[in-house]
């Protein structure tokens, strides 16, 4: 592998493996606490990035998204129990909300689909949270021109791309990984972000989406090689393949000194997103894996940051199709690790890896059938009671939603729609 970035399905399986073959320390159990049936939370996550046709109307989906799509599908997940959607936005969409002036806008700015979203999600008794991708500017499929925060006219700079080290040992500038080692970058995202907020008075919630890098090879950018050389005398370079040749080794042994520089860079970008923010008294999230030593060589030190009591909850994406599997990683990987404060929203894994009808030769889709999620949600509630840490869970729907296969989403749904309002 060339590209530096882990896949989806490559990064849930890796922690799979790690968190099957145990070395974690079992989760502490706290006093149950009473949830209601109407304070869990029953979302699916939603993008306004990729696919562009997810707002598409079924029956017209050759004109695009439009008003029309999201009321179809908001109808869909009303219906089924749904009552929470984590609706992400990347950094093209927001800046050309913020700059309405901005060309070449992001189509979907231009009829301002989160506006639509939010209008039509109320409408029917659905809670939006607002979710943003840091340093990955999620901007998908790759646009033609640089993303705004690459771009001097926009107050970016090509010098904030990251690199990464590849499998072949050369050091690779990233297309879409920001690296916030400056403090330039970080006031940029958070000038941009609070902008987005500033749009949308209403929005309560707020996630950060997989904060961190894409691979562990990020990031050898210039500016990040200078800092680890002032801190340590030494190559980060060389650290970064010290800390490549170790992957399976557990901390303390192997806590990386490249590790812990990248979390350094991004505990510092998420207080600085945060700190312009503190009025609106927000509920903050994020999104993670449930293996904290891989999400840390990311960057991603949300055990840090719920020790801070910056989040409010997580929302681990727990893919998993075996059920012990997914308990495990739940109350091993997740809750074992947690701040005391902070909750946990589980993501369950519906269509997450692999085209949904793949292409002659092509690996064969990662599925759960609506029995396996189903025991995946009571599983869920089980250590919801013996906890008192367990805020609800999320859906990753994958491609059931889009258009040409919302028919198979509707009836995905409906077989879930027992065990929802259970």
């Amino acid at each position: 592998m060339n590209s530096g970035r882990l896949s989806r399905r490559e990064f849930l399986l890796a922690c799979g493996a790690v968190c099957a073959g145990g070395g974690m320390v079992q989760a502490s159990t706290a006093a149950p606490a009473s949830r209601s049936a109407a304070a869990e939370i029953r979302a699916v996550w939603l993008s306004l990035f990729d696919p562009s046709d997810l707002f598409s109307e079924a029956a017209r989906p050759a004109a695009g998204p439009g008003p029309g799509g999201v009321g179809e599908v908001m109808d869909l997940l009303a219906a089924s129990g749904v009552n929470t959607a984590f609706v992400m936005v990347d950094s093209w969409y927001a800046y050309s909300i913020v700059h309405p002036t901005y060309e070449p806008k992001k189509s979907l700015a231009e009829w301002d689909a989160f506006g639509e979203v939010l209008d039509a999600a109320g409408a029917r008794g659905i809670q939006i949270h607002l979710s943003y991708p840091l340093v990955n500017n999620r901007t998908y499929p790759s646009s033609p021109h640089a993303p705004p925060e690459f771009t001097p006219r926009c107050g970016g700079s090509p010098a904030w791309r990251a690199r990464y080290l590849g499998q072949n040992g050369r050091l690779v500038e990233s297309r879409d990984n920001v690296c916030p080692s400056r403090p330039e970058t970080r006031g940029w995202h958070a000038a941009l972000l609070s902008g987005l907020m500033a749009r949308y008075p209403t929005v309560r919630h707020l996630q950060l989406e997989e904060p961190g890098y894409d691979a562990p090879g990020y990031c050898v950018c210039d500016e990040c090689r200078r800092q680890y050389a002032a801190r340590t005398g030494k190559d980060l370079v060389d650290e970064v393949r010290r800390e490549r040749a170790l992957e399976r080794c557990r901390p303390p042994d192997c806590d990386g000194r490249a590790a812990a520089l990248k979390c350094d860079h991004l505990t510092a970008l998420v207080e600085a997103v945060r700190a312009p923010l503190a009025q609106r008294q927000l509920t903050w999230s994020a999104t993670i894996s449930y293996d904290r030593w891989r999400d840390r060589r990311l960057g991603r030190d949300w055990p840090a940051w719920t020790r801070n009591g910056w989040l409010g909850f997580v929302a681990p994406m727990i893919y998993l199709p075996d059920t012990g599997a997914f308990r495990r990683a739940l109350e091993v990987g997740v809750l074992a690790e947690l701040g005391p404060a902070t909750g946990v929203c589980a993501g369950i894994g519906t269509h997450y890896g692999g085209a949904l009808i793949p292409e002659a030769g092509r690996p064969s889709p990662d599925i759960n059938t609506p029995a396996q999620v189903a025991r995946q949600i009571r599983t869920v509630r089980e250590v919801a009671r013996s906890t008192g840490r367990v805020n609800g869970l999320s859906l990753f729907m994958g491609e059931l939603l889009r258009p040409a296969y919302r028919e198979l989403g509707r009836r995905y749904l409906g077989a879930l729609a027992g065990v929802l309002h259970e």
